[in-house]
């Protein structure tokens, strides 16, 4: 509704034919429109992503300029992806297991379903995103070094 909304009046619609004649060849009627933004899913955001953004320098922005940074690997070990996002001070969203609440020093927030990410995302406020986001920026800081890294490794060899 909002989108036809938006094309009430000639600019906007005739703005929207000329991006159609562009990318698609023709005009598509609305369930067209529709039907294609329903066909997105997260792998197609993905492939998107990974096809049109290999500047690194463009990720980075992205990633410094993002709201949070939701975690969704629940594979063993200290992401590289958590811990980056960690440093950026982004507040964190992980899926629930030990290696996620480790890296975190269980103070991100934390989900086991959609179900739960889609209530812990609807009861966000300001102040509980600075908390978490200045927490993670301290842990990050005060494990994740590359001088602490090291220096813990020459101990044990």
């Amino acid at each position: 509704a909002t989108m036809l909304n938006q094309l009430d009046g000639s600019s906007p619609i005739c703005e929207d034919i000329g991006r159609q004649l562009l990318t698609y060849g023709r005009r598509m009627t609305p369930a067209e429109v529709f039907a294609r933004i329903d066909a997105v899913d997260a792998a197609t955001v993905r492939e998107t992503a990974s096809k049109y953004i290999s500047d690194q320098d463009l990720l980075n922005a992205i990633k410094q300029n993002s709201y949070l940074y939701i975690h969704g690997h629940s594979a063993g070990g200290t992401n590289p992806s958590l811990v980056e996002a960690m440093f950026l001070g982004l507040p964190i969203i992980a899926y629930d297991v030990p290696y996620n609440r480790e890296t975190t020093e269980n103070r991100a927030l934390y989900f086991s379903s959609d179900t739960e990410l889609q209530k812990l995302l609807a009861h966000l406020n300001r102040d509980s995103i600075q908390i978490i986001s200045d927490a993670m920026k301290g842990i990050a800081e005060k494990r994740y070094r590359w001088e602490i890294i090291v220096s813990k490794y020459e101990a044990l060899y």
